[in-house]
């Protein structure tokens, strides 16, 4: 029986980081605020002629990507014609995405609900110590997560720079 708590225990390890990685960037691929941002920083509707606002196509979009929107149409008038802005690619783009992000939500919330359960069975079986211990193994593999990703960009920049400043 203490092989398969520490079997759990190491699952829980896993789980805790993989939930919360998984459940805040499905969130975070879901706000229109992150997508509003981005269409005015980088300019999108100036190039164009588009009656839509940087606001209403992140809310465009989020929308889709939320299941409000079905489809993800936006019409714009070019020389006296209606024009579809989102060709057919685009629009199969996004549909897998949303169904990327779709599978990764049923993921998560499988991987939390499992959390919750792992925590149960251990306590319930008098393991609160092995409970706090993968807790804090678990945050410090989120943390490791997370320091990669700010550390990995810079690596690689760093990498490719010093190569091209070799001769062989």
């Amino acid at each position: 029986m203490k092989l398969i708590n520490r079997i759990l225990a190491g699952l829980l390890i896993i789980i805790i980081p993989f939930t919360a990685i998984a459940l805040s960037t499905n969130i975070l691929s879901r706000l229109p605020d992150i997508y509003a941002y981005e269409f005015t920083k980088s300019r999108v509707t100036e190039g164009i002629e588009l009656t839509a606002k940087p606001t209403e196509l992140a809310n465009l979009f989020s929308g889709y990507l939320m299941g409000k929107t079905k489809e993800l149409q936006l019409v714009s008038e070019y020389q006296g014609r209606e024009q579809q802005i989102f060709t057919m690619r685009d629009q199969i783009g996004m549909y897998h995405i949303k169904e990327t992000l779709d599978l990764a939500l049923i993921a998560s919330a499988l991987a939390f609900f499992t959390g919750c359960f792992l925590i149960y069975w251990l306590r319930r079986r008098g393991e609160k110590e092995r409970v706090r211990t993968a807790s804090k193994y678990g945050f410090a593999f989120y943390l490791f997560f997370w320091l990669w990703t700010l550390i990995a960009p810079m690596i690689g920049f760093f990498w490719r720079n010093s190569a091209k400043t070799h001769f062989w």
